[in-house]
């Protein structure tokens, strides 16, 4: 059995799992049923500090040209089919539609580095006193867990946010599949969870309202304008996602 057969072979992967999701294999709960993260630890996580991103090319060539007719049939996919529905559409055409709504994400993704490269320059507005006697230990760990957490959800998802929402609008038109459903839904997450991460920055480090306000809002106006341009999103299921 050769190495790039064996992905495919040794287990069955949920069908579409990988299509709709957050790309964040370290936060998921079905990496052991998804082919998107078997390969992606195959290439690109193996940890090997000798490892050459283009030596591996043609091997990543090698396991799709392989495995692709396998895995499109185990995932119900009509490859011939899905080709010429590409070439019939014009994507850019559709995407047009929705463009200053992307241009939203991309503004919203510069506001977050530009208040990442102010704060990081600015002394943070607590007495730490204060803090020495009103906060125990253990309440100032917890603390900081959850406004590491809430920053590594701002950070992963600001630039994914903008990604995927180019994804949703560019197949809103071009397939009756529910495709555009699904990568809408998942905005919709990155969105919720973004804001309420920005929420948790207000709640652990004080004076910071006034200066967050600004991504907060324009997070609010993004998503009600997504479940506008795409109303049944929030309701679609993503096949081995959302049961």
């Amino acid at each position: 059995m050769t190495e790039n057969n064996s992905l495919n072979s040794k287990k069955t992967y949920k069908h579409g799992i990988f299509q709709y999701c957050d790309r964040w294999c370290e936060k998921c709960e079905h990496i052991d049923e998804c082919l998107y993260y078997d390969v992606n630890k195959k290439f690109f996580l193996s940890g090997n500090k000798e490892f050459s991103f283009w030596d591996k090319i043609e091997d990543i060539v090698n396991l799709t040209i392989d495995d692709l007719g396998l895995v499109s049939k185990s995932m119900g996919v009509n490859l011939d089919s899905f080709s010429k529905r590409f070439s019939k559409t014009n994507s850019e055409e559709t995407f047009s539609e929705g463009y200053f709504l992307f241009e939203k994400t991309e503004e919203y993704s510069k506001i977050v580095n530009e208040w990442f490269n102010n704060f990081a320059k600015e002394p943070l507005p607590i007495d730490k006193g204060d803090i020495k006697h009103k906060v125990s230990t253990k309440e100032l760990a917890e603390s900081m867990q959850r406004l590491t957490k809430a920053i590594e959800y701002i950070r992963w998802y600001q630039d994914f946010i903008s990604k995927k929402l180019k994804k949703a609008l560019n197949s809103k038109h071009e397939f009756k599949d529910g495709f555009h459903k699904g990568f809408a839904k998942v905005v919709l997450i990155a969105l919720d969870r973004s804001i309420e991460s920005w929420g948790s920055i207000t709640d652990h480090i004080p004076g910071t309202s006034e200066k967050i306000s600004n991504q907060l809002l324009l997070l609010k106006k993004i998503r009600e304008e997504v479940e506008k341009e795409f109303p049944f999103a929030r309701s679609y299921n993503r096949d081995g996602l959302d049961g």
